[in-house]
């Protein structure tokens, strides 16, 4: 059975929208030996946007090797939330591929869910807005849990911190759809029907990548990144300092 590697994409592959050094050579070398799945924990882009985008920066990809925590968000919203009355904080353009499927949504003040996505123009008085509905009773979910993210200006803060601070005052608790949840790591295994102790995931953030491969039973390899982070449970199976490590150390990881 010929294993999986699950790529994450900022911070592995590319880095505030350049490619890092090596990613190129690396993600298509390893495709001779495994399967190599893009996943994508971000709002920021579609499936296809991401794919002529790699595709344009010589990547050897096609649409069908990306998955895309918009995909879990849009099974969220028709299936267990359906009978909900969705606030959802997003880019337009995100809200407007939602809508044009059939999804609607309400304002924040008619809500009892509030659905929160990586949002770089968040304000002070939104951000307020919604701690005001959650205190209220509204249920908050994240469709990513990153405690920070890169915008187009730098780092800036993620869905993650955000919901934190808010369950920091009212004890609200919330939920996250895509990584590091372990719904999302299983989902993305059964969609390229890989097995767990057959996959790998590669990724630059410790708590959302690692942690969460590791919780559904994946290998993981961890790319250092500029960005101090803490180990914590179990480490990584590997570490690597780039793309380019990743064919060689995850060969070694399967031998018998």
């Amino acid at each position: 059975m010929k294993k999986t590697i699950f790529f994450d994409i900022d911070g592995v592959l590319y880095s505030s929208g350049e490619i890092l050094p090596g990613a190129v050579e690396a993600f298509n070398s390893v495709q001779n030996k495994f399967n190599a799945v893009l996943l994508s924990n971000s709002v920021r882009k579609t499936k296809q946007e991401y794919c002529k985008q790699f595709l344009s920066d010589g990547f050897k990809v096609d649409v069908s090797q990306f998955c895309s925590v918009l995909d879990s968000a849009k099974r969220f919203l028709s299936g267990e939330a359906k009978d909900k009355k969705v606030c959802f904080f997003c880019r337009e353009k995100v809200k407007k591929e939602f809508e044009k499927e059939g999804f609607s949504f309400v304002e924040l003040q008619e809500c009892d869910m509030v659905l929160l996505a990586f949002y770089p123009d968040m304000t002070w008085n939104n951000m307020n807005k919604v701690f005001q509905a959650v205190f209220l009773g509204a249920e908050l979910v994240l469709i990513e849990g990153d405690k920070w993210g890169l915008a187009e200006n730098g780092k800036v803060l993620g869905p993650g911190s955000i919901a934190g601070m808010i369950d920091n005052v009212c004890g609200c608790g919330f939920r996250v759809i895509g990584k590091p949840s372990k719904q999302f790591f299983e989902n993305a295994l059964k969609q390229f029907n890989a097995k767990p102790g057959h996959s790998v995931m590669v990724g630059d953030n410790y708590a959302v990548d690692i942690v969460g491969a590791a919780n559904v039973g994946m290998k993981t390899i961890f790319v250092r990144s500029d960005v101090p982070q803490t180990f914590f449970g179990n480490p990584p199976s590997a570490t690597v300092e780039s793309a380019a490590e990743i064919k060689k150390v995850a060969e070694k990881m399967f031998v018998k």
